[in-house]
């Protein structure tokens, strides 16, 4: 129904022409708003057709001005309180307060150690990173986090996971080291199997993977492979040092070659084997899109607590903004400017902004919607 329909009922009942038929209608209309679940829709046919039967009755009679104001009154609350729902179908406006960029810090929501037994453990926010030993699991000065007598025996797996803002280190039980970047995870088993090292990620981390051995069915000793495995692909190790990007909107998983050797394989099961600085693309399709070659050096920046952005475009950079500040970018339509620089991590989200609006023509705001905060572009 149109809001002007609504005003010519409402005009009827100016002029005092309600019939008794349309009171007893309208008293029937009211009793059942006011019972309905306030989460219950009306449909645009049934409050048509109740507008119909309030219209198309017999000539009206003159009501006393108090049950007319009573009536108008009614009529006035329904639109005011349902109206716009049932009539208008517009969602109620949100009210948004702009905030200063220079107030958006870093996050620092911290890092949770997750056990298969269904315990949680938030690591301190003093701690930079965790060893995995025979005796269980420690901070990296020595402080008991999780004991465990038998973990070179227990298959129990465990899940490290880091929230924006935060990045952290993990020395798994065989040495092999992991720094995990913001809002990602790693899972691992207390202690790796014999013959195999295998270890699953969300997100991005950096990995120096020690050396192992072990004699196989031959009896030769042969080294033991390290298997990451993240959504689209798997990267067998033999002792190398490297960087996966896994994040789940990305457009594609990145691995880069530091040192060593390693081969990625796709979900359809080619393979390509990278040589020191280079990168291997997989899609969200689980295809190999490319090997190229790549600055790992700045690959590598995010470990350093540095921003680095090379030939990057706005999208690529406030993916980055979202992982590492407490924030929601909100952008309708992305413009096609690259940029290049370098930032400290733990500058106020103002000083990145700064950086951006400088090299472009881009402005941008934040608001808040209660504890909510976004970033709109100007």
């Amino acid at each position: 129904m149109e809001l002007k329909d609504f005003d010519k009922l409402l005009a009827n009942y100016q002029q005092q022409s309600l019939s008794k038929k349309e009171q007893e209608l309208v008293d029937q209309w009211l009793e059942e708003v006011g019972s309905q679940d306030q989460n219950q829709e009306w449909t645009e046919k049934e409050m048509q057709g109740i507008y119909q039967q309030i219209l198309g009755q017999s000539a009206p009679k003159k009501q006393s001005i108090a049950l007319w104001k009573w009536l108008s009154a009614a009529a006035a609350v329904i639109l005011l309180a349902v109206g716009s729902w049932l009539f208008l179908q517009k969602p109620t406006p949100i009210v948004l307060q702009e905030i200063a960029a220079t107030s958006i810090m870093p996050a620092n929501e911290g890092v949770v150690l997750s056990v298969d037994n269904g315990e949680e453990i938030a690591m301190s926010d003093e701690k930079s990173g965790i060893i995995l030993s025979k005796d269980g699991v420690q901070y990296l000065d020595g402080t008991r986090v999780l004991a465990d007598a038998d973990a070179v025996s227990s298959p129990k797996m465990l899940k490290l996971s880091t929230a924006r803002g935060k990045i952290f280190q993990v020395t798994l039980s065989d040495g092999t080291k992991v720094w995990l970047n913001a809002s990602s995870t790693i899972s691992y088993p207390m202690a790796f199997s014999a013959n195999e090292r295998r270890v699953e990620i969300t997100g991005e981390a950096y990995f120096e993977v020690a050396k192992q051995y072990h004699v196989d069915a031959q009896g030769k000793q042969v080294r033991t492979p390290f298997i990451v495995a993240s959504k689209q692909q798997e990267v067998e190790v033999l002792g190398t040092h490297f960087n996966i990007k896994a994040y789940d909107n990305e457009d594609a998983t990145a691995t880069t070659l530091l040192e060593g050797s390693v081969a990625v394989a796709d979900k359809h099961g080619r393979r390509a084997l990278l040589k020191p600085g280079q990168q291997a693309h997989v899609g969200q399709q689980g295809q190999l899109l490319k090997v190229s070659p790549t600055d790992v050096y700045a690959i590598l920046d995010w470990k350093n607590n540095l921003f680095s952005f090379h030939d990057c475009d706005l999208k690529e950079i406030m993916k980055e903004v979202e992982r590492w500040y407490d924030i929601d970018v909100q952008i309708q339509q992305w413009p096609s400017d690259r940029f290049y620089g370098e930032i400290k991590r733990d500058v106020p989200l103002s000083e990145l902004l700064k950086l951006i609006q400088m090299s472009s023509n881009l402005k941008f705001k934040v608001v808040s919607e209660g504890s909510e905060r976004r970033l709109l572009m100007q």
